[in-house]
């Protein structure tokens, strides 16, 4: 999503909401899916207050300017080194036999870790715009 109008965001979070909530009750009858959605309505409620207070509705959200996108672009640089590092020295550590996993969760705990890396720049090097 572009820049769009706080209240246009607030109604898209609340459709995820309400297809998380009929996903649980057509297809999964998951507790911890339960869990997620009435966490994300909680947060979803908050976000809704918190526009009101501001009489924010009908400003832009401006989540995707310029410099938002550059620290995106720097923080998946960044993450995309850290991971091609540690998939090579995990490949070496596993070809010698210093790691006692497979080389499947190997590159499924450095994606994992690489995206968390990504995320952690990101909203670093961002909380200034927000």
């Amino acid at each position: 999503m572009g820049n769009v109008k706080y209240r246009t965001d607030f109604i898209f979070k609340c459709l995820i909401n309400i297809g998380l909530f009929i996903y649980f009750l057509i297809f999964s009858r998951d507790p911890i899916l339960l869990l997620l959605v009435i966490l994300n309505a909680i947060y979803v409620i908050s976000i809704g207050i918190k526009i009101h207070k501001e009489k924010g509705w009908n400003r832009v959200y401006r989540k995707h300017d310029q410099r938002t996108k550059s620290n995106t672009h720097f923080a998946g640089y960044i993450s995309m080194w850290i991971m091609l590092v540690a998939l090579i020295v995990g490949g070496l550590s596993i070809k010698y036999n210093l790691l006692p996993i497979d080389s499947l969760k190997l590159i499924s705990g450095v994606f994992l870790a690489g995206l968390l890396v990504w995320l952690v720049i990101r909203d670093y090097l961002n909380v200034d715009e927000i």
